[in-house]
């Protein structure tokens, strides 16, 4: 996972890859051509800009998942903007007011199954009052070779379809 320093100011392009996690050929969905994507390390108080390139066939999207920010900033489509078109860049600019860990992926069509997501770290204004050797960002996601779209079509179908002994708690 590549990490993005405190920069105030990112660049993120969005585009396909081929990647192979499970032995078998297949193409994801990428920020900066890394799944997950970079982490973004924001600070609290700064004014974050964030430019991001479609460079898919689709509209794409960022939604900032529980950051605190200006409503037409806050990507999702058909709600608080329009997406970002195939070949267009989209400018985020976002007042970062809370500190904590968070993450950022699509909410265009299925791009977040197929591998567009990321965490962002966002440093408190005032310094930590404890010390630590390093620190470790943990994501956990899962991965399937199959296409995200028939994923949705079987459990639209039968929701328990992949519940192999089909008792739950």
């Amino acid at each position: 996972m590549t990490n993005l320093a405190f920069a105030g100011e990112y660049d993120l392009v969005i585009e396909k890859k081929p990647i192979n996690l499970t032995g078998r050929d297949r193409v994801a969905t990428t920020i900066n051509g890394t799944l997950p994507g970079p982490v973004l390390r924001w600070r609290e108080g700064e004014d974050v800009t964030v430019r991001v390139t479609n460079r898919l066939d689709e509209p794409t999207s960022i939604h900032w998942h529980g950051i605190m920010l200006p409503a037409n900033m806050d990507g999702v489509p058909g709600i608080s903007f329009d997406g970002i078109a195939p070949g267009a860049t989209f400018t985020y600019r976002i007042p970062v007011k809370q500190s904590g860990t968070y993450w950022y992926h699509s909410h265009s069509e299925f791009q977040e199954q197929a591998g567009m997501y990321a965490p962002i770290i966002i440093a408190a204004a005032q310094p930590e009052t404890y010390r630590y050797d390093r620190e470790y960002v943990v994501m956990l996601s899962d991965w399937t070779d199959e296409d995200p779209h028939t994923v949705y079509a079987k459990l639209k179908k039968q929701s328990g379809y992949y519940n192999f002994n089909k008792r739950t708690v």
